[in-house]
């Protein structure tokens, strides 16, 4: 047994007079990988933890402050520590939205490296977090696999100097390319976005323990290439990422997706994405369903000047609408010219589902987590996440 034991504070008593104190094995440190100075800190910071009153575990408000039913909610607790194992305070704990839209959630570490987190989440999956300590000059990353919103564990990072990586970009001519999208995407989202200066080139720094899936290069009418961060095939073991990565335009073969309605009325603004591409001579294909690559214009016409000419298999495409649902995926064949270069999906309204959830005894069952998933004939399937309020009910 280890002598060492970890402590939290478990919810129950407004008094910390009155408050428990239990073991925590979950989270013991294997004496034979950290330093004893190592594992003091981190005892000494867990309970400072207790001495400010911030229960671990505790279930956040299912309630929003404007009274608005919110979506599943999830606390998140963890510590940051130095490289010599030392509580980080004021570092800044953010999430990373997946899309322009989407709420940012973030709160800074105490004493200690303690930090406590309340987010909102619409999937099994959480969102990642970035942590950069108060110079700015470290970082850590968590990814958004890494836990899971049924029952989050305590995370524990440590944050370590950015990590530099330079793309090139250059034409069919090998000459350089000035002003191309470039995009870093780390847990299949698109963490960073630049544009190539006139040398082609864009800089990019990011935590080291993130990992990169892929980096992805595009501009109209030149085409699109992309970097494979992994030594095998699909991705499935990222590496480190090289400080240089030249990544080759070599031509564009534009096409389009109009999306109408269930009336076959064309809709304006909605986003929509190709999904996989592949391409001659790479080891396997990128995974675009983190990035928001398109948008319909006034005639519901999304226009893709940048795909590339030398796609391997067909392209799907994914719309990202929380009130339009799209059962038939529109999508591109490989050798489609002229007409068949312009696609046509339609869309259906979603609606709105209410109810309440009570106890045996009929008391209502605030803070519990729903999921509600609807298959049809198709592949392209339903499912949303919320909360319970304090009254029980529910809106998804």
């Amino acid at each position: 047994s280890n002598p060492l034991r970890h402590w939290v504070v478990t919810p129950g008593s407004s008094s910390n007079k009155h408050t428990k104190l239990y073991q925590w094995d979950r989270l013991m440190l294997q004496r034979q990988r950290l330093l004893l100075n190592w594992q003091l800190g981190e005892l000494l910071a867990l309970l400072l933890l207790a001495m400010t009153g911030l229960a671990l575990g505790q279930d956040p408000d299912p309630t929003t402050d404007d009274g608005e039913p919110s979506r599943a909610q999830v606390m998140l607790r963890g510590l940051v520590l130095d490289e010599d194992g030392r509580g980080v305070e004021d570092a800044l704990v953010e999430t990373q939205p997946r899309w322009a839209d989407d709420p940012t959630f973030s709160t800074r570490t105490l004493k200690g490296g303690l930090f406590r987190l309340t987010i909102e989440v619409d999937g099994h999956y959480g969102v990642p977090l970035l942590i950069t300590d108060a110079s700015t000059q470290k970082a850590a990353w968590i990814s958004q696999f890494s836990y899971t919103t049924a029952n989050p564990t305590p995370l524990k990072v440590i944050v370590k100097p950015w990590r530099l990586s330079t793309v090139a970009v250059v034409d069919r001519h090998g000459q350089p390319l000035a002003d191309a999208t470039v995009r870093l995407i780390i847990d299949y989202g698109g963490y960073q976005s630049a544009v190539t200066n006139q040398a082609g080139e864009a800089a990019f720094r990011f935590p080291v323990d993130a990992t990169v899936n892929w980096i992805l290069a595009y501009k109209d009418d030149v085409g699109l290439d992309y970097y494979v961060n992994s030594e095998l095939p699909l991705a499935e073991a990222p590496i480190a990422l090289p400080e240089q990565v030249l990544l080759r335009l070599t031509g564009a073969n534009p096409a389009s997706v109009k999306v109408v309605d269930s009336a076959g009325q064309p809709l304006a603004g909605v986003e929509i994405s190709p999904w996989i591409i592949e391409t001659e001579g790479k080891r396997s294909d990128i995974n675009l369903s983190g990035l928001s690559l398109g948008r319909t214009d006034d005639d519901g016409v999304a226009h893709f000047r940048f795909l590339p000419h030398d796609q391997v298999g067909s392209i799907s495409f994914l719309l990202r609408s929380e009130h339009l649902h799209c059962p038939d995926q529109p999508r591109l064949l490989a050798g489609a010219v002229g007409a068949d270069r312009e696609l046509v999906t339609k869309v259906w309204k979603t609606v709105i589902v209410r109810g309440k959830v009570v106890h045996q005894d009929g008391t209502p069952a605030a803070g519990i987590r729903l999921q509600g998933e609807g298959r049809g004939e198709t592949n392209d399937y339903f499912r949303g996440h919320t909360t319970t309020q304090a009254d029980g009910s529910y809106e998804m």
